[in-house]
């Protein structure tokens, strides 16, 4: 009895000890490199010099992709512009070179700034938006800061978040279908994915709409 008592608690002890590395390592990866983020520091420093003159920007914080968010990077310094722009500078592991969102979030703040107006006009329970454009849409078009072009002459998807702050009725499928001709007649948005979520019931059947 006692012998097996012995085997069930290492067996038990060898179990526990496993966790324990699995646990560990876990933590280990949630955690940044600090010698990673210095040279990611001084790599968008540099790219900043190079492809940002004339401008003055702050680089405020190094962003570590420990959840695999995306598969473009890992880690990218968070630069703010002197037009309130907030974006990423990062090494595309894609295309093996060093990139910038400024023209996706530049693109994303106009396109806020034109939509936000519509919708606080026509729905009153709106708890938040959000606009999106690929971190890349820059490189893909050939834009920069200093030619960031405009969102409406060109094919990249936006995604737009709605969400209200209160349940999802019925009605709500004709408000998202005025939405939907709104960016395509008024703002000229040539493609987008609308999701209208209730913060109530997040993601719960949201309504969504695509063109």
């Amino acid at each position: 009895m006692k012998k097996f008592l012995k085997i069930t608690l290492g067996i038990f002890g060898v179990i526990l000890l496993g966790i324990a590395l699995l646990v560990f390592d876990f933590l280990s990866d949630m955690k940044p490199d600090k010698e990673r983020e210095e040279e990611v520091k001084v790599q968008a420093e540099q790219y900043l010099r190079d492809n940002f003159e004339g401008g003055h920007f702050e680089i405020y914080d190094i962003w570590y992709d420990n959840m695999d968010v995306n598969n473009l990077f890992e880690y990218a310094a968070k630069v703010r512009s002197e037009d309130t722009i907030e974006f990423l500078v990062y090494f595309n592991n894609e295309r093996n070179k060093m990139e910038d969102s400024y023209v996706a979030e530049k693109w994303a703040k106009n396109l806020y700034d034109n939509l936000h107006p519509y919708l606080e006009k026509n729905i009153g329970d709106m708890e938040e938006l959000f606009v999106l454009f690929d971190d890349d849409v820059g490189s893909i078009y050939n834009l920069d800061y200093k030619n960031p072009g405009e969102f409406r002459d060109y094919e990249a998807p936006a995604t737009i978040h709605i969400t209200l702050s209160r349940n999802l009725k019925d009605s709500d499928e004709k408000f998202l279908d005025g939405v939907t001709i709104y960016l395509q007649n008024e703002l000229q948005v040539r493609h987008a994915i609308v999701q209208l979520n209730s913060s109530k019931n997040y993601q719960l059947n949201p309504l969504i709409s695509q063109f």
